[in-house]
């Protein structure tokens, strides 16, 4: 009986470690050095709802906690079928152009940030784990520049099966500790979009006007091409994309 009660025991503590509630997958926080606003943040070694580094995880729109089969503005929960109509999550402006000031009479509500209850990492990992908010892509950023990290835009990784899969990886040379982010293309509609026809896209939780939110876009590298192939941008907050978890340490 008690060898019993020691092996329910030790699958129970197993459990708790390696998955959520909701059966995601627990990452690794990866200490690379990045500070903002004066506090360490650590990123996931993978995506939201991945299990390896190399695994692209679940897609969701801005500010969505479950992933689903089409995005766009007719399914995306805060607008009522247009990028016009929004109903949570829009600046304040004179015209509130994005609001829908019939089913929401109060008007916009200028919230920049998402709430915790919309965050889906927060929702789904709990404790310190967040979305990343576009400081932290920043920091991320700044490490292009610095003499103590490795900066490769299109490093090649084998998947279980020996398939390349291409994303950025940003290795601390004097830890030797990195971070890899899997080019997995995005979400519009019902079609998943590879990284060779659409940029690769991985959500902030900061929101830049009423219909668009602020993403990492991860681009196929071109030596030919002098632009940046990684950055961030704003794109429609119904766009299926990755999710990189962050923690603050």
């Amino acid at each position: 009986m008690k060898k019993l009660i020691y092996i329910l025991m030790a699958l129970f503590a197993a459990a708790t470690v390696s998955c959520t509630k909701d059966s995601i997958p627990v990452p690794k926080a990866i200490d690379l050095g990045i500070m903002v606003d004066g506090h360490k943040v650590l990123f996931a070694s993978y995506n939201l709802g991945a299990s390896k580094e190399y695994e692209s995880g679940n897609y969701y729109a801005w500010g969505e906690i479950n992933p689903k089969k089409r995005y766009n503005w007719d399914t995306y929960n805060y607008a009522n079928g247009a990028e016009n109509k929004l109903t949570k999550y829009c600046p304040k402006t004179g015209e509130s152009k994005y609001w829908d000031l019939t089913a929401e009479p109060s008007g916009a509500d200028g919230k920049m940030q998402l709430d915790a209850e919309d965050d889906v990492v927060r929702v789904t990992l709990g404790g310190k784990w967040r979305m990343p908010t576009v400081k932290d892509f920043d920091a991320l950023l700044a490490l292009k520049n610095n003499a103590d990290y490795t900066w490769e835009p299109w490093f090649e990784m084998k998947d279980a099966a020996g398939k390349s899969v291409h994303g950025l990886k940003v290795t601390r040379k004097s830890t030797g500790k990195y971070v890899f982010f899997p080019a997995a293309g995005q979400y519009y509609e019902n079609t998943l979009y590879s990284p060779e026809d659409a940029d690769s896209g991985y959500w902030s939780s900061t929101l830049y006007d009423g219909p668009c939110a602020i993403f990492l876009y991860i681009e196929p590298y071109d030596p030919n091409d002098d632009g940046d192939t990684i950055g961030h941008d704003d794109y429609d907050r119904f766009r299926g994309f990755c999710i990189r978890p962050v923690c603050d340490e």
